[in-house]
């Protein structure tokens, strides 16, 4: 009998609502607003509505101008550099040679640096399409809007090079794309790569996408990081080069070449993949010099690889628990205004 009135007392709150307690019209009615919550929610991360939005098209934009500039200069310093490294006779500067590495590196990283602090407030200042990738994978950005951001990348890649084309001489464009040593075999081109990228995105998401990291000073640590995976991509094999030839200068009292040739060797064919990280930065001058699909799944496959792993390395390792919840607030509060202004 007790556990009859038992039973009945549990249904009550169920069967009655003169107390204001839960019926089951009530619980419907929050299975229903469950599932337009969901529902809500995956609208936003797909965000097939920012596609009318001039915010998506301004940041789109934004992107297409930074990844064109972006381009123009860093390609630019190469073709500077081989022009400044030649002289009159047609031979080369060696020591215009040691420093055309450090050039090209510091010239990336600054132009990382200022062009992502100049539109980090409009877009995010991705500047890359790999960045975009591992942003829309981790729900930072909307599929839709990741999309046009990398399609975009892609096309201004190709602008840029072809800007730089119009006003530089072709004889100094012949190794302006990102191409391997004649040394590294496709997987180690592909290991480097995933790596390059992986500690990029890892200080992306450190500084500028956890809310702990130094947002302030993160382009500045972005464009750090990019011009080290520079020096390292074009200057670990001149290591291994310079080891050998003290080597055979212990070994040897004659050397099969002089130090200064060897010097020139070593820093002008030491590049390993020329230290991409960026599909749209390979893609461009590829596009223009007309063999875009040469060693094409290491310049893309590998960024985007290497993206990934580092998303979802920082995301689910050093951003959980009531810092993970206050991330997932922040950005879901961003892609709910978007919805807001939707309707």
């Amino acid at each position: 009998m007790s556990n009859r009135v038992e039973m009945q007392s549990l249904g009550d709150p169920l069967l009655n609502d003169d107390d204001g307690s839960a019926t089951y019209g009530d619980l419907d009615e929050r299975t229903r607003t469950c599932g337009e919550k969901f529902r809500s929610k995956i609208k936003i991360v797909i965000g097939l509505g920012e596609i009318a939005t001039w915010d998506l098209w301004r940041s789109a934009i934004a992107e297409l101008i930074a990844v064109v500039i972006f381009v123009f200069v860093g390609v630019g310093s190469v073709i500077s550099t081989n022009i400044a490294n030649t002289n009159a006779e047609g031979g080369t500067d060696v020591g215009g040679a040691v420093s055309s590495i450090t050039v090209i590196a510091l010239t990336h990283g600054f132009a990382i640096a200022v062009l992502a602090s100049s539109i980090g407030h409009i877009s995010g200042g991705h500047i890359n399409p790999a960045v975009s990738f591992a942003m829309m994978l981790t729900g930072n950005i909307s599929i839709v809007r990741g999309l046009v951001y990398m399609s975009l990348q892609i096309v201004a890649g190709a602008l840029g090079a072809a800007l730089l084309a119009l006003c530089t001489p072709s004889e100094f464009r012949q190794d302006w794309q990102h191409d391997l040593h004649a040394d590294v075999t496709p997987i180690q081109g592909f290991i480097i790569e995933i790596v390059l990228t992986f500690f990029l995105l890892f200080t992306i998401f450190a500084n500028a996408v956890d809310q702990r990291g130094n947002s302030v000073m993160a382009p500045f640590f972005i464009g750090l990081a990019v011009a080290t995976d520079h020096f390292m991509g074009r200057t670990i094999l001149a290591y291994v080069c310079l080891r050998v030839w003290y080597y055979h200068l212990s070994h040897s009292s004659t050397l099969p070449f002089s130090p200064p040739f060897f010097l020139l060797l070593l820093f002008q064919a030491v590049p390993l993949t020329g230290a991409s990280m960026n599909p749209a930065r390979s893609f461009g001058p590829a596009f223009i010099h007309g063999d875009y699909l040469k060693n094409y799944y290491i310049y893309w496959f590998g960024p985007l690889v290497g993206a990934t792993g580092a998303a979802f390395v920082y995301r689910l390792i050093f951003i959980h628990g009531d810092q993970a919840e206050k991330n997932f607030s922040s950005v879901t509060k961003k892609l709910e205004s978007i919805e807001r202004k939707l309707q």
